[in-house]
This record gives C-alpha cells, sequence and structure tokens, in this order.
C-alpha cells in the first residue's frame, strides 16, 4: 500500500494542475471472487491537491474523463514495489509478469467506492449464504465471475476450503485499510488549511454607512428647488502677465503673506453656478430678490432717507448758529 500511495504522490507533485500533496484512503484485497489469492490495493481520493507552500488548493476540471495515464502509473508502481522488496532483503518470485495492470476510474461523488470498499471491510472473506453444501464429498460454495457475471459452483475438500479462507486472515499488528496524505490523522495543520481553504465561508463585509445628502438649494423669490450645473474651484494664480483693465492699467497680484503656525490659512471659497427654476426669476432686479418688494418703493425707501439725513443736517447747522 505504500508504494502505491508514493507512486499517487509523485504523480500528483509532478501534474501540471495539480502541484501539490493528495489525499487517500487505501484498502487492500487479498482474494478474488473464486477465494484464490489475488492481493491488490484499492484507493480513492479526490482529483485535488492542497499546495501547503503557496496554500492553495488545486483541483481538475470535471470534464476530465481520468486522473492519471494508467500504463505510466503501471510501470512506475511496479519499479518501486520491486525496490522495496530489494530493499528489505526479499527476492521476487520468478514467474512475475511483465506487464502490471492499474484501472484508473472516474467517479462523481464517490459513494459507490466507498460501499464496495467497506463491503469487503466488515463481512467474512465468503458470507455463509454463498455456502451451498458440506457433505463428504466436500465443500461446495458458488461465486460470480468477473467478467461474464454469472453465478459458478466450485466443489473442493474441507481442508483445501479451510486453506482458502485462512489464507486472506492477516498476520496481527497489520492493518487492511489505511489513510495517506492530508487525510492522514497526523496531518492536523493540512486538516486546519484545507478548512479554512475550501470549508470556511468568509463573513459577509459591513454595509458601509449612507453619505448624507447635501440639501436642495432653493430660489429666494419663489422657493422652487434649483439644479447645479457648473462648479468652480479656487483660482489659481496665473503664471503670465496680469490682464489690463478697461482704462489701460494693469491689475496688481497680491502675494499672500505667510500665515502663522496658529491661525488656519484662509481658503477661498467655491463657487457654483445655480440654474433658476424659471426666467421669471433672472429678469427680476437684485434689490427684489434680497427684499422682496417692488423697485418703485425702495426708490421712495432710499428718497426719504435722503431727505431726513438734509434735515438733521439743516437742524445742527442752525443750532450751530445760535
Amino acid at each position: 500500500m505504500d508504494c502505491a500511495w508514493l507512486t499517487l504522490r509523485e504523480f500528483a507533485l509532478n501534474h501540471r494542475q495539480l502541484r501539490g500533496c493528495p489525499g487517500a484512503v487505501a484498502v487492500l484485497h487479498t482474494h478474488s471472487r473464486a477465494l484464490d489469492l489475488h492481493p491488490h490495493v484499492h484507493l480513492a481520493m479526490p482529483a485535488a491537491a492542497l499546495d501547503t507552500d503557496k496554500r492553495l488548493w488545486r483541483q481538475l476540471q470535471r470534464d476530465q474523463g481520468y486522473l492519471f495515464n494508467h500504463k505510466a502509473l503501471a510501470k512506475v508502481f511496479r519499479g518501486k514495489l520491486l525496490d522495496a522488496l530489494k530493499a528489505q532483503g526479499l527476492q521476487p518470485p520468478v514467474a512475475l509478469p511483465e506487464r502490471w495492470v492499474v484501472d484508473c476510474k472516474r467517479l462523481d461523488h464517490g459513494d459507490s467506492a466507498v460501499v464496495y470498499l467497506g463491503r469487503y471491510l466488515y463481512r467474512g472473506v465468503i458470507q455463509e449464504r454463498d455456502i451451498l453444501r458440506c457433505d463428504e464429498q466436500g465443500v461446495t460454495y458458488r461465486w460470480r465471475h468477473s467478467k461474464t457475471g454469472r453465478m459458478r459452483q466450485s466443489t473442493v475438500a474441507g481442508a483445501e476450503f479451510l486453506r482458502r479462507v485462512l489464507q486472506h486472515v492477516l498476520p496481527k499488528g497489520f492493518r487492511r485499510a489505511r489513510c495517506y496524505g492530508l487525510l492522514h490523522p497526523n496531518a492536523r495543520r493540512m486538516a486546519a488549511l484545507l478548512r479554512l481553504l475550501v470549508f470556511v465561508t468568509p463573513a459577509p463585509l459591513p454595509e458601509a454607512a449612507p453619505t448624507p445628502q447635501r440639501a436642495t438649494p432653493r430660489c429666494s423669490c419663489c422657493g422652487a428647488p434649483m439644479r447645479i450645473i457648473k462648479r468652480r474651484g479656487p483660482a489659481q494664480q496665473a503664471a503670465t502677465a496680469p490682464p489690463a483693465h478697461r482704462d489701460g492699467r494693469r491689475a496688481r497680484l497680491s502675494h499672500p503673506q505667510p500665515h502663522s503656525s496658529r491661525s488656519p490659512p484662509l481658503r477661498a471659497p467655491h463657487a457654483s453656478a445655480l440654474q433658476l427654476p424659471h426666467a421669471g426669476c433672472a429678469t427680476m432686479p437684485a434689490s427684489t430678490r434680497r427684499n422682496g418688494r417692488p423697485g418703485a418703493r425702495n426708490g421712495a425707501t432710499s428718497a426719504a432717507a435722503n431727505s431726513a439725513r438734509r434735515n438733521s443736517i439743516s437742524a445742527s447747522a442752525l443750532s450751530g448758529k445760535t
């Protein structure tokens, strides 16, 4: 099982889309359906890998039919297994086939694979209902052919039947199922990183406070709302010569004096152009818009003030003569 996992891990690290450490659940099967000795390993793994260096979770696209090339997997797995046998001082069998078989299939959710693997873990080598009879001739049992799917029967002696069953009992301390990679029980850091990258949804950002809206300016004459059509910032000092007035004199530019550190600098007010609600407000004189009275009354008021000023001057003159 270790050689099979090392093969898949090497392929995942060298894959151009994964480039990370995968996870797998490996289950060892030692028998075929006819109870013959046929050791093989089943591995169920996701089509994704975790890159711990860059903290990325990469997965393959759904339209890809297989995970890795089965021919390349068979060659690499054969080489790793033979090297492991030589490292332990074991001699491989003489009649070892040159061509090994690796079956790599894609499953949608993996439910069927989990049920298939779990069936071999929690039940014996053969079920009692498959043992048809046991008499002086031997033991007769049935099994299903993997290629044709039909049921077949086999009759063997009692001792041979016990040998076929007992040869699949694993030695003490040898586990039939193992977890590798990010699914290993000791890979707690990888599991915590995986939960943060895949299973934890980010908290929604708090909504920004609504910006207060500026009050709509209204006409001082009729009270209708006005619309801002243009804005102008503070005037900038021109680099060229100042323009000339109508009488031929040139305007003088006063340079601002440096202000003290205590008092804040004065800022030029911003000017805005307002669109009047209707043409009647634009034709009315400024005195009418300020006071809200006709222009004739404003003229009469100014004449009365002038006459009162002259009366006060004449009264002071008379008092000086006396």
